[in-house]
């Protein structure tokens, strides 16, 4: 029974993945828990979903030439580096305390998203120690909250530096190619990787992947900026009820 319960939510979370730039992680546990599947079990098919939806995103939004290598190339090396830190923030700070940035980080996000002015056509000049220092911030406070690295990047991009939530979202899925590639090792190192599970959750991100790009092209940068709000409020309610339920 598990295949029809992985296969369409790995496609309902790879059009999240696909449309946002995000890993989808962040609905695709709970949803999983939801399922019955422990904790552990759920991250282990989530990372392995990831990885295998960010790279065919990746592909496809290259083959568009939608991605800005440059750019998310500073930005993924400065995530490495900054993500080897979070050991020692998770060791300084309590849960609720990190649960509590996130939740400000993302609510900040929304802020500078709605007060952005979309300028898709202009290409926006960012020296590369700014994109590492921005990726290593990143890094460091996204794998110590457990969250994907796109959900800050985003906002951080449009609100920051002008760039339209869709090029925000081409660089964020770039982004979680290479955190998901480095849980997929770790996981897999450590004997705690659901491969059968995690592949027919991916199979099913594919395919969502797919929709939720095609998605993207189509969509208007109003529509895209809408929706988007609308994914980091659900995720803002999720935090504040991990808040108060902990």
């Amino acid at each position: 029974m598990e295949i029809y319960i992985l296969l369409p939510i790995g496609v309902l979370t790879g059009i999240i993945s696909g449309y946002f730039g995000m890993g989808g992680g962040t609905i695709l546990v709970p949803i999983l828990l939801l399922f019955g599947f422990d904790i552990k079990s759920a991250v282990s098919i989530a990372v392995l979903q990831m990885f295998m939806g960010s790279v065919y995103g990746t592909y496809l939004n290259y083959k568009n030439t939608n991605v800005n290598f440059r750019d998310v190339g500073f930005i993924v090396l400065g995530g490495f580096v900054g993500g080897q830190g979070s050991v020692y923030v998770v060791a300084t700070f309590s849960e609720l305390f990190l649960q509590i940035m996130l939740l400000s980080l993302i609510f900040l996000g929304m802020f500078r998203i709605v007060k952005s002015v979309e300028k898709s056509a202009i290409r926006v000049e960012i020296s590369p120690m700014k994109l590492f220092i921005i990726g290593a911030l990143i890094g460091l406070f996204a794998i110590s909250v457990g969250v994907g690295g796109a959900l800050l990047l985003i906002p951080i991009l449009v609100g920051y530096f002008s760039y339209s939530t869709q090029k925000a979202a081409t660089a964020g899925l770039f982004f979680v190619l290479f955190s998901s590639f480095s849980g997929v090792i770790g996981l897999g190192m450590a004997g705690e990787l659901l491969i059968k599970e995690g592949l027919i959750t991916g199979i099913g991100a594919l395919l969502g992947v797919y929709i939720g790009i095609k998605a993207t092209s189509k969509s208007s940068a109003k529509l895209h900026k809408k929706l988007l709000m609308g994914l980091y409020t659900v995720v803002s309610t999720i935090v504040i009820f991990k808040i108060f339920t902990s």
